[in-house]
C-alpha cells in the first residue's frame, strides 16, 4: 500500500524588526534623491544648452547685419550708376560729383575692412575655430594696380587723340561725298568744307565728353562688381581675398575722383564752344553767367553814380560792393565744382 505525502506545515512568517523598516525607507530616500539630482543636471544641461543656443543666435544676427551691411553696398553703387547715366545725359556736372563723392565714402576700406573682420571673427567663435589675424598688411596693396584686377583708365591724351581722329574721319567722309562735285569755283567748295569740319568739331567735341562720361559708368560698374566679391570671401574667411577687392575698388574710387576731374574739364569746353549743346544746364549755366556780369556792372554803375562819393573815386582796392556778396556765395555754394 502506496504512502499519501503529508503537505509541509507553513513556515512561520519572519520577524519585521525595526531596523529592517528603516533601512528599507533609507534604500527608497535614496532612490528618490538620486533621481532627484539626475532630474536637477538634466534641467541645468537643458538650461545650459538654451543659453548656449541664444548666444549662437545672438551670434548669427550679428553676423546677418554685417553681412547685409557689406552687401548693401554693392546695391547703393548699382542705384548710383543708375542715377549716373541720367546725370551725365542731363549734363549734371554737381550731380555728377556728388555721386563720385558718395562712392568714395561707400567703399573707404576703414570703415568696410572692419565689418569684414567681425564677421570672420563672430564666425570662429560661433563654430569654435581658432580666431583669425586680424593684422593689417605691412602694405596697403592700394596702388595704380592691384593683383587679378585691373579697373577702367582714361587720360586727356586718349580722349585728345579719339577727338582728333573723329575729325580725320569727318574729314575723310567728306572728301568720299564730295571730292569729286562739280562747285562753281573754289570759294563755294571751300565754304562748304569750312562749315562741314566746324560741325564735325562741334560733334567731335561733345562725344569726347561722352567718353569721358562713360569711363565713369565704367568706373561705377567695375567698383560695384568688384564689391560683390566681398559678401563671399567674408563669408568663407577668404581675408586676403576679401582685402585684394578693398584695395582694388579703393583705387577705382581715387581713378573716379580724377576722371570727374576731366569729365568737368571737357565739359567745359564743350559749353564754351556750344553752350545750347548742353540743353537745360546750358541756359541755367549762360542765365547765371548773364546775372552775374549785370551784378558786375551794376556794381560800377553805382559807384561811378554815388553823388555822395568824390568824381571818380570808386572803392577802395580790394573792397566790394555789399551786392557783389551774392554773387560769391552763388559762386562758391551752388556752382562750385572744385
Amino acid at each position: 500500500m502506496r504512502a499519501v505525502p503529508v503537505p509541509d506545515a507553513p513556515s512561520a512568517p519572519s520577524r519585521l524588526t525595526p531596523e529592517a523598516v528603516v533601512n528599507s525607507h533609507t534604500d527608497e530616500g535614496n532612490r528618490v534623491g538620486d533621481l532627484a539630482n539626475a532630474v536637477a543636471a538634466l534641467e541645468a544641461s537643458a538650461k545650459q544648452a538654451r543659453e548656449l543656443r541664444e548666444v549662437v543666435e545672438r551670434l548669427d544676427t550679428e553676423i546677418s547685419v554685417r553681412m547685409e551691411e557689406i552687401e548693401q553696398i554693392g546695391s547703393e553703387i548699382w542705384e548710383l550708376e543708375s542715377n549716373l547715366d541720367d546725370h551725365i545725359c542731363e549734363h549734371d556736372f554737381m550731380a555728377v560729383q556728388q555721386a563720385v563723392d558718395t562712392l568714395h565714402g561707400l567703399v573707404n576700406w576703414r570703415t568696410v575692412l572692419p565689418a569684414i573682420d567681425s564677421i570672420l571673427l563672430l564666425t570662429a567663435i560661433r563654430d569654435g575655430q581658432p580666431l583669425p589675424d586680424l593684422d593689417l598688411p605691412h602694405t596697403w596693396p592700394g596702388g595704380d594696380a592691384v593683383e587679378d584686377h585691373e579697373h577702367p583708365t582714361l587720360t586727356q591724351a586718349d580722349l585728345d587723340r579719339e577727338h582728333a581722329a573723329d575729325i580725320a574721319r569727318a574729314e575723310q567722309q567728306w572728301q568720299e561725298i564730295w571730292g569729286d562735285h562739280e562747285w562753281e569755283d573754289e570759294a563755294e567748295r571751300e565754304s562748304h568744307r569750312a562749315d562741314a569740319r566746324y560741325e564735325a568739331e562741334q560733334e567731335a567735341v561733345i562725344n569726347r565728353t561722352r567718353r569721358a562720361g562713360r569711363h565713369l559708368m565704367k568706373l561705377f560698374e567695375y567698383v560695384a562688381e568688384t564689391v560683390g566679391e566681398l559678401p563671399p570671401a567674408a563669408e568663407e574667411a577668404r581675408r586676403e581675398d576679401a582685402i585684394k577687392a578693398l584695395a582694388a575698388v579703393d583705387s577705382a574710387a581715387r581713378e573716379a575722383a580724377s576722371g570727374y576731374k576731366l569729365y568737368e574739364v571737357n565739359l567745359s569746353e564743350q559749353y564754351t564752344s556750344n553752350p545750347s549743346s548742353l540743353g537745360a544746364m546750358g541756359e541755367f549755366i549762360g542765365g547765371f553767367t548773364s546775372w552775374m556780369m549785370a551784378q558786375k556792372n551794376a556794381k560800377h554803375w553805382v559807384v561811378e553814380t554815388d553823388p555822395t562819393r568824390p568824381r571818380g573815386s570808386g572803392l577802395r582796392q580790394g573792397q566790394d560792393h555789399p551786392r557783389a556778396s551774392t554773387a560769391t556765395e552763388l559762386r562758391s555754394g551752388c556752382c562750385d565744382t572744385r
